[in-house]
């Protein structure tokens, strides 16, 4: 009988153990209070980014990110995203938007990461024109091209009508 519950209070014990892995490994990134970059050549790089015509591409082990930007909200600015996840054929698409909050001339928190799919890319404010973008180019490349390829677009040009078809994320994918 001493065998058989010890039996099962170390299934309980291994149960229990197994499901708090479990909690941790998908509980949602912990939102920074910061970007901070190194002085020394570790941690985050930054880069300005204008909010006009440009996206970024994140390409990461897990997939790629098309993200362009939209309107301004006070000090901070709305985006869309397309993200194709290695692996997968169909794209995810949504929409976020990144902002910093003061009380006082003092940070008071705020949302600083641009999140497309499985990929993250810290922000901050800039102005209405831009902001700053961070990120770890051991972990993710970061690459801008024109937001008109951002989605299927007929553009007039004068007297005729220009195609421009949304940018292929595969081939992102298959870079060296």
């Amino acid at each position: 009988m001493s065998r058989h519950r010890s039996v099962i209070f170390g299934l309980l014990i291994v149960g229990g153990i197994l499901c708090s892995r479990m909690l941790v490994i998908s509980a949602e990134p912990e939102e920074p209070r910061s970007y901070a970059t190194g002085s020394g050549n570790t941690g985050f790089v930054s880069a300005p980014v204008t909010y006009k015509n440009i996206m970024l591409i994140a390409v990461t082990p897990e997939g790629v990110a098309a993200v362009v930007f939209d309107e301004t909200v006070g000090r901070g600015v709305k985006y869309r995203f397309r993200c194709l996840q290695n692996g997968w054929t169909d794209e995810i698409v949504g929409e976020g938007t990144v902002f910093e909050k003061y009380t006082d001339g003092k940070y008071a928190g705020g949302k600083l990461t641009i999140t497309a799919g499985p990929i993250r890319i810290g922000w901050s404010a800039g102005g209405d024109a831009g902001g700053w973008v961070y990120y770890e180019p051991e972990k993710l490349r970061l690459q801008i091209a024109s937001g008109d390829r951002f989605e299927d677009e007929n553009k007039e040009l004068g007297d005729r009508v220009v195609r421009h078809e949304k940018l292929d994320l595969k081939r992102f994918l298959k870079q060296p």
